[in-house]
């Protein structure tokens, strides 16, 4: 039977206005500028810029997820929409929301096509309002709608009414909501990392570093996949320093490789580790304080088809490593 039930959060609208863009007066420095040059950090120093690596630096952009069944959800949102009229008007689609959503519904998979701010504010909206039994389809359209970094941007410009209830649709293991549901909004969070404002808010939030990290630690693989796919994101965007995140993805990283028994999940899971060390070296004490070592940990797959990546993956860590002891 379905119900809705109204979760307290108040969204915002979308903010559409233009960035406001400072203008430099021509002219000589002011003193100003001059004390901001003198205090601004150094650049993060390019620990192994020339070390030799196999496959770190072969990819160095965050993965993200692309549904080809966009348009199928779409229709899904309508039709549950209609269900949840039936018992609640308020919590489903307006008419013109379903319009602008079925207009949108063969382009979402397009991220060169604009998506309207009512269909977005159509989606945030059921995200809040209904049960995440519901929630697989508008997760699915949401994904596809941030696969256009300006669409992070400007939720970025309302991270705080929207991001923590997406986290409490990823909670600790052993809580009623279904892996589908975890799976499909890590997916979000990671196609989230489309857009850098978004990506450095998110790895800036403490709460959002826990949940990447209780996904590592979860007994289901596919949010396991899913959530290594969300720690590489996270390692490509953190600082080149020891903040906290760095250290709590240094921490749990090698101790999940070393437990991950799915060579693909493993997979992930070096390329994440690789990602954090690289020019890092804050994160590669962290990670050598652990004494990891990860080509003996690869060589059980010796004969495997994934073997070589694996072995490659760990030939670069264990380089990386080796590179910052000498620094």
């Amino acid at each position: 039977e379905l119900h809705t039930r109204e979760i307290p959060i108040n969204l915002p609208p979308i903010n559409n206005s233009p960035a406001m863009v400072p203008v430099k007066r021509e002219g000589k420095e002011s003193k100003t500028d001059k004390k901001e040059q003198k205090t601004a950090p150094p650049p993060a120093k390019e620990l192994h810029t020339h070390t030799k690596l196999l496959m770190i630096k072969e990819k160095m952009s965050p993965s993200l997820h692309k549904d080809k069944m966009a348009p199928k959800y779409v229709k899904l949102v309508i039709s549950y929409s209609a269900k949840v009229e039936a018992k609640n008007s308020a919590a489903g689609l307006s008419k013109e929301e379903k319009e602008a959503l079925e207009a949108i519904s063969t382009s979402l998979t397009k991220s060169s096509v604009a998506i309207p701010l009512t269909v977005t504010g159509a989606i945030l909206k059921l995200l809040a309002k209904w049960p995440s039994k519901l929630l697989f389809p508008v997760i699915g359209v949401y994904q596809a709608i941030l696969l256009r970094p300006q669409q992070g941007d400007e939720l970025a410009k309302n991270y705080n009414a929207v991001i923590p209830h997406l986290l409490k649709l990823i909670p600790p293991q052993g809580t009623s909501v279904k892996s589908t549901i975890q799976v499909a909004s890590i997916c979000l969070f990671c196609n989230m990392f489309s857009s850098s404002k978004l990506a450095k808010a998110l790895v800036n939030d403490e709460k959002f570093m826990e949940m990447v990290v209780s996904t590592l630690e979860n007994k289901n693989d596919l949010i396991r996949m899913s959530g290594a796919r969300l720690a590489y994101n996270a390692a490509l965007n953190l600082p080149k320093d020891g903040s906290d995140g760095v250290a709590v993805l240094g921490s749990i990283l090698p101790n999940a490789c070393q437990e991950e028994v799915k060579t693909s999940i493993l997979q992930s899971l070096l390329q994440a580790t690789g990602a954090l060390m690289y020019n890092n070296l804050e994160a590669c004490e962290v990670i050598g304080a652990m004494e990891f070592e990860a080509t003996p940990l690869v060589e059980k797959y010796k004969g495997k088809k994934v073997y070589p990546k694996l072995a490659a993956l760990a030939k670069d860590i264990d380089s990386m490593a080796e590179a910052s002891l000498l620094d």
